[in-house]
C-alpha cells in the first residue's frame, strides 16, 4: 500500500491481494484499496474487493464482496489499525 506525502480528495487506487488460511480451507482474494492523508498525522484507508477464489470447504465464499477500512499513523507506518473489514454492507467491485 503507498501512503501520501500531502493530501489528496481523490487518491489512485491500489489493488492489494490476500490468502487467508483457515482450519477448513483458504480464501484468496483482492481489495481495491484508497489512502488518504487526514489531519491529526493519520494515513486513513479504506475500499472494496471481493473473494476471487477458495478451496472447496469454503467454496461458499467464492465472489463474497468485501469492504474495509483503518487508519495508519504517520510517524509508525508499520501499524495498521483496522475499523471496518465487513460483507454486510460492502460494495464490492473488480480489483
Amino acid at each position: 500500500m503507498a501512503f501520501l506525502s500531502e493530501e489528496s480528495d481523490n487518491p489512485t487506487p491500489h489493488t492489494l491481494r490476500f490468502d487467508a488460511s483457515f482450519r477448513k480451507g483458504h480464501l484468496r482474494g483482492c481489495l481495491r484499496n484508497r489512502v488518504y492523508l487526514r489531519p491529526g498525522n493519520r494515513q486513513v484507508w479504506d475500499g472494496t474487493g471481493r473473494v476471487t477464489s477458495t478451496s472447496p470447504k469454503v467454496a461458499r465464499y467464492r465472489g463474497l464482496k468485501l469492504g474495509e477500512g483503518g487508519v495508519t499513523p504517520v510517524d509508525d507506518l508499520t501499524v495498521a489499525k483496522p475499523f471496518r473489514i465487513d460483507a454486510d454492507h460492502a460494495r464490492g467491485g473488480r480489483c
